[in-house]
């Protein structure tokens, strides 16, 4: 966490609809284009474990956590293990649609943590989100969408 984060004032919440998060945040990011200061921090985060992405996210992010939900981009692969589960896709995919034309822009998958491996493993009450660009709203400036967007929540 930056040693010189403000107070932010009361009320104020990092609370972005679908449509920023892929149609703005996820946008910039793949272009490149640099915050001004970190709102949404990149991390692996199948590298942690889901209750620590909290800790993760304060550290890294402008904005601390309520301990109800943050944000990641994560660098795009299949692979969702960590070191004590999973994390397993349900069936529920949406799509993300621009307020103004209604534009299918991307996609919101849903995923529920798994504690233990495969055979043994049992739901848990975690979930996340993964959102994605569709290809055919990417721009030129953007030649291969390499990071998804999460958006992490405690089940509290």
């Amino acid at each position: 966490m930056a040693e010189s984060m403000e107070v932010w004032p009361v009320g104020l919440r990092f609370k972005p609809t679908e449509n920023e998060l892929v149609g703005h945040h996820l946008t910039k990011k793949l272009k490149g284009e640099m915050e001004t200061i970190c709102v949404i921090p990149e991390l692996h985060i199948y590298n942690w474990e889901p209750l620590e992405l909290f800790t993760r996210y304060n550290e890294l992010s402008s904005i601390p956590s309520d301990g109800r939900e943050c944000f990641f981009f994560c660098p795009r692969g299949r692979k969702r293990k960590t070191q004590c589960g999973f994390w397993k896709e349900t069936s529920t995919k949406r799509a993300v649609k621009a307020p103004d034309t209604g534009e299918e822009i991307g996609l919101r998958r849903s995923l529920v943590y798994h504690k233990g491996r495969q055979r043994n493993a049992h739901r848990t009450n975690l979930g996340m989100h993964i959102y994605n660009l569709n290809s055919n709203v990417s721009s030129s400036e953007i030649s291969d969408p390499v990071f998804d967007f999460s958006s992490f929540a405690s089940p509290n």
